[in-house]
């Protein structure tokens, strides 16, 4: 420890002369700004667009709920073409997957292995993958003739509305919630017990937390 130079703000365990700590207050302000920084908070991050398909889980003990929260929010506003699943399970804590004994632990779990199944069919969409199939098992039934393969091109839209509301009666009929919100188009499901899920957001309003964590450009690229 260099005792030549000492903080005039610091960690008072950890200060060499406790006059220059200045006591909890000042601690906190000395390092508030580096829980505003965008590597450690992303939703800090002034920009969030161009972003895939995400699954944030939280829990109502956990000290990031609410950075969660705001991030799924924003990833919702600024991604309207993705895919944002945000799950809060309830009286449970941060990281609670890792203790296997927990009920809720498994179905977490589980519920990230149901995500990425789900996201790899609106990825397959997106890249043109799912359709390119269909379109060449109706191009070999119907003889592959020009006329045909422009009708086929001209109902796209129509094959992938149907081929996704399949998707997501499978998983419906599995018990996962998708209603998506009017307002961010974020999927909010709150889970009170395991294997139930509701559609409902857990927490203070969005136009609080909007307030307190505004987005921070002094680390942006």
């Amino acid at each position: 420890m260099n005792y030549a130079c000492n903080y005039i703000c610091g960690d008072p365990e950890t200060c060499p002369n406790p006059r220059n700590a200045l006591g909890k207050a000042r601690k906190w302000e000395w390092y508030s700004h580096l829980a505003q920084h965008p590597l450690v908070s992303p939703v800090h991050r002034a920009d969030l667009s161009g972003l895939t398909n995400t699954l944030l889980q939280t829990a109502t003990h956990d000290r990031q709920i609410d950075d969660s929260r705001l991030y799924a929010h924003r990833l919702g506003l600024e991604n309207p073409d993705k895919l944002v699943r945000i799950e809060v399970y309830k009286n449970m804590v941060h990281v609670h997957h890792v203790f296997s004994v927990l009920e809720f632990a498994a179905v977490a779990r589980r519920n990230i292995a149901r995500f990425i199944d789900r996201s790899r069919h609106y990825r397959d969409f997106e890249e043109g993958n799912e359709e390119s199939k269909g379109n060449r098992a109706q191009e070999t039934e119907t003889g592959g003739s020009n006329d045909n393969s422009n009708s086929i091109n001209d109902s796209k839209n129509a094959q992938r509305a149907i081929a996704l509301q399949k998707v997501e009666r499978k998983y419906v009929s599995l018990g996962m919630v998708n209603h998506k919100s009017t307002v961010d188009g974020v999927e909010w499901v709150a889970l009170d017990y395991p294997n139930k899920e509701v559609a409902k957001d857990e927490g203070w309003p969005m136009s609080v937390l909007t307030k307190s964590w505004p987005p921070n450009d002094t680390h942006e690229e």
